[in-house]
Order: structure tokens, then C-alpha cells, then sequence
């Protein structure tokens, strides 16, 4: 008994790491937390621009969005972007993949909106466009993170754009 409670609370650990004040991101694609926190403990080593950056080609900044308009979607192109290595078992494997890590910055608000992914776009829930919506008018600025990770581990990043994306929601 007691060694399955020794156990449980490894486990209980390891999955329970502090996600600082503003938790984790939503996640889509094969993305999982275990990738997240790979990116999130790299930040200190992020390379912007650059010929391996992931690069926005929707919408452009400087762009204007409606706040009373559907949901925003976000995409962007990426050297990193390949066809993931081996096969997937059915319960979180370590990614390989290439991943992505967006934030979308709002003034006054101490957390992003943010997306962990494996997909090369981003189209905001509900809760996440009321949230940039609740920004209008003012601006927001949307960063990617990119990485490409072997079994969690990232091989080759992380990488941002030189410029964050810049859009003004009116």
C-alpha cells in the first residue's frame, strides 16, 4: 500500500507542475503538456528571426480586425514544419513534431490568450475572440513560438518571427 501511495504521489508530481499564474494553454493537434513545458522551460534560449522563424501570413500586421466580425484566425508558416517520425500510441506519447506555442497579448491583461499546437493555424474559440474582443478598441500582438521536438525534447529552436504580429481590433 504504501508503495502505491509513494507512487501516486511521483505521479501526481509530475503532471502537477506549477503552470504559473496564468496556467496552461489550450491545445490542438497532437500538442500535448508535456510539449508545452518543454517550450515554456527553452524561453530563455529563443532565437528571433531568422531563416528557421516561423512566419505569419495571416492576417498581416498592421491589420485591422472588427471586433464585431467572427472569430479571428491566425496562420503561419514554418521551416520547422515535417512530418512526424514513428508511430503514436493512444495515451500522450512524447511528441515529435514540430510545435507551436501563440500568444496573443492584450494591454492590460497579465495573461495571453494562447495555443499550444501542432497545426500551422490558429481559429479562436468563442471564449478566446471574447477576449481579444474585449480589447477594442487597442491593440493586440501575436507571438509563435516554434520548436521541433523528439520525444519531448526539442532538437532544433525555439524560434520566433522577428517582429511579433501587430493588429488592431476596432
Amino acid at each position: 500500500m504504501r508503495r502505491v501511495l509513494v507512487l501516486l504521489c511521483v505521479l501526481a508530481a509530475a503532471c502537477g507542475e506549477d503552470d504559473g499564474p496564468c496556467g496552461q494553454p489550450r491545445y490542438t493537434g497532437s500538442a500535448t503538456d508535456e510539449a508545452w513545458r518543454s517550450l515554456v522551460d527553452a524561453r530563455g534560449q529563443v532565437t528571433a528571426g531568422g531563416a528557421q522563424a516561423p512566419v505569419f501570413t495571416a492576417p498581416t500586421s498592421g491589420s485591422v480586425v472588427p471586433a464585431t466580425g467572427s472569430a479571428m484566425r491566425i496562420t503561419w508558416s514554418s521551416p520547422l514544419a515535417r512530418k512526424p517520425v514513428g508511430v503514436r500510441a493512444p495515451h500522450l506519447p512524447p511528441v515529435t513534431d514540430d510545435v507551436y506555442l501563440v500568444e496573443i497579448s492584450i494591454a492590460g491583461e497579465m495573461c495571453p490568450v494562447d495555443l499550444m499546437t501542432t497545426e500551422l493555424e490558429w481559429q479562436l474559440d468563442a471564449d478566446e475572440w471574447a477576449a481579444v474582443q474585449a480589447a477594442a478598441p487597442g491593440t493586440v500582438t501575436v507571438n509563435v513560438i516554434a520548436a521541433y521536438l523528439i520525444e519531448n525534447r526539442i532538437s532544433e529552436g525555439p524560434f520566433v518571427p522577428a517582429t511579433p504580429l501587430s493588429l488592431r481590433v476596432e
